[in-house]
């Protein structure tokens, strides 16, 4: 079978004696797998097709891992590869390795570096350590990305991949790096860009950046429960999904979240192996279902680990972050008083792009929410505290500005935004 493949090659060399390493890779119809790099089966099956190896069954921990692969996103796929690296199987430490990048189970790399066609290719070393992404050219002196600390390589640095890693956790920044090592991958990355999920995930990611929380003012006091649909909901409708409406019992609710997927046709119901960024998770804690709900970034651990973007009552982190849940089975969890995964959903439809505000149209969006809420405060109504944020992101207001309207109220906003505009 001749296949084009839109990734590197990966091959997988778990460390077990008398064990037929097994290489990967991905193209449009999805993940494939070969004993022999010549020979290529899909991930839905399991039986050696052709070469040496034909007719041959791979190992019980490969032919788990190739079912865990069949159907996976090529995100969720090079997650799944990584986190089993990270894993000690066999006798030998498992490396991970394509043509130009070898990764280690101490979340080390080499990277083969060639900056012209002309030029032969030099090592350079990256690592993730302490939450930081560092970067050597001699794999001894190491800088914190985005840095160029120095210009000792006679070939240049990888300049772009260096900065491309700033702010990346250890996932994100390793898809990267192996990303890199072959050029037709970033079609792939630029057509995910354009999707709606990543679109909601990446929304998702940045309010998380920003420690966006999602805590009102109720009888004078400042409440953080509901926090986790509140935000689900704020992120959905920055994204540009429109119809979910917000405030304590609706978008604070995750009943009332599961009830609107539920009854519109631009979501769909999702498996628990199938999540791709940008899905929304609900979990479940011990003996009770809608406990969490969260936007799914990527799996660890070969699916046992979810990552999501969400909030939390917290009291020592009350902002949404991206937040590790090793999920057990229903069973075990409701004995032990553990997380499972409850339900998925997928928005399908079309975003709306969100038109940035002006000084005319927000005067008349302050008298509107004036109209419907009164004089009400930041706090206390999710569709005003939306509205001001997005006043600060379109520069109407200033964050000084920002900062003493969120002690005030829409009549104090109405106010400023006549005085600017005189």
């Amino acid at each position: 079978m001749i296949l084009e493949f839109i990734s590197p090659i990966f091959e997988f060399k778990d460390g077990r004696v008398f064990v037929t390493n097994l290489f990967y890779a991905y193209s449009e119809n999805g993940w494939y797998w070969s004993s022999d790099k010549e020979n290529w089966m899909p991930t839905s099956k399991i039986i050696v097709e052709g070469g040496r190896f034909d007719g041959e069954e791979p190992s019980e921990e490969n032919k788990k891992f190739i079912k865990d692969l069949d159907q996976k996103s090529y995100s969720n796929g090079v997650g799944l590869l990584i986190s089993r690296t990270l894993k000690k199987q066999g006798l030998f430490n498992p490396k991970l390795s394509t043509d130009k990048v070898d990764m280690n189970y101490k979340k080390e790399f080499i990277f083969r570096y060639k900056k012209s066609e002309e030029l032969p290719s030099q090592a350079f070393y990256f690592k993730f350590s302490e939450n930081k992404w560092m970067w050597s050219d001699d794999g001894v002196g190491w800088a914190i990305v985005p840095k160029i600390a120095w210009s000792g390589s006679f070939y240049g640095e990888p300049v772009e991949l260096i900065k491309s890693l700033e702010g990346k956790d250890f996932y994100e920044g390793a898809e990267i790096i192996f990303s890199e090592s072959i050029r037709v991958i970033k079609k792939t990355e630029e057509s995910q860009v354009k999707t709606t999920g990543y679109k909601i995930w990446r929304i998702a990611e940045e309010l998380s950046n920003r420690k966006y929380n999602h805590c009102r003012i109720q009888d004078g006091k400042t409440i953080c429960s509901y926090v986790c649909a509140g935000f689900v909901t704020k992120v959905l409708t920055d994204s540009g999904v429109k119809g979910i409406e917000c405030g304590l019992g609706k978008g604070d609710s995750i009943a009332y979240l599961i009830e609107e997927f539920e009854k519109r046709n631009d979501f769909v119901e999702i498996k628990k192996n199938n999540l791709e960024k940008g899905d929304v998770i609900i979990l479940g804690l011990g003996t009770k279902e809608k406990q969490h709900s969260a936007i799914f970034s990527n799996y660890e651990n070969n699916g046992e680990i979810f990552r999501v973007w969400g909030d939390s009552d917290d009291p020592q982190e009350p902002y949404a972050t991206l937040q590790s849940f090793r999920i057990y089975g229903q069973v075990e969890a409701t004995l032990s008083n553990k997380w499972w995964f409850y339900r998925a959903f997928r928005f399908t439809g079309e975003l709306e792009e969100r038109r940035d505000w002006s000084f005319d149209s927000s005067i008349e969006k302050t008298n509107f929410l004036l109209k419907e809420y009164g004089n009400t405060a930041y706090l206390q109504n999710c569709d005003v505290k939306n509205f001001i944020e997005q006043l600060l992101e379109d520069g109407i207001l200033a964050e000084s500005e920002y900062d003493k309207i969120v002690e005030q109220d829409l009549g104090d906003l109405k106010k400023l935004l006549i005085v600017k505009t005189a």
